[in-house]
């Protein structure tokens, strides 16, 4: 009888502790570095990300995720978000402002380089 109890205890520890080896994380990052169209680094840029979730027919959104962030004075940027696909606004003052999809992977980098371009109704001209 106490052999049948210390089995049962050894398999459950172990049904245990292998699901908590296959379990995946529910969140990704999402990084990168923008630049203008000469390749310099663009500081303190807007990155902002827009996640709707739908109902189970995919037809009602039932809640929206936002987040924002800024490059660095690198031009880089980094955000743990959970996983899913995402709508992304990418915009600085004197750029054009540009729209990108991406989809976040569980316990995966997703890396979007981005190049703005200037935005000519924003930039004086000089004669």
């Amino acid at each position: 009888m106490r052999i049948k109890f210390v089995l049962a205890v050894m398999m459950c520890c172990g049904a245990i502790f292998c699901s908590a080896l296959t379990d995946e994380p529910s969140h990704g990052i999402f990084a990168g570095v923008i630049t203008d169209s000469s390749g310099a680094i663009i500081p303190e840029a807007t990155i902002r990300v827009q996640h709707w979730v739908y109902d189970e027919f995919g037809h009602h959104p039932r809640e929206k995720c936002d987040a924002e962030v800024y490059t660095d004075g690198e031009g880089r940027f980094s955000i743990r978000l959970p996983v899913g696909g995402y709508d992304v606004f990418i915009a600085y003052p004197g750029f054009a402002a540009t729209t990108r999809g991406v989809r976040i992977k569980s316990g995966q980098t997703t890396t979007l380089n981005v190049e703005l371009a200037v935005d000519p109704l924003t930039t004086p001209l000089h004669f």
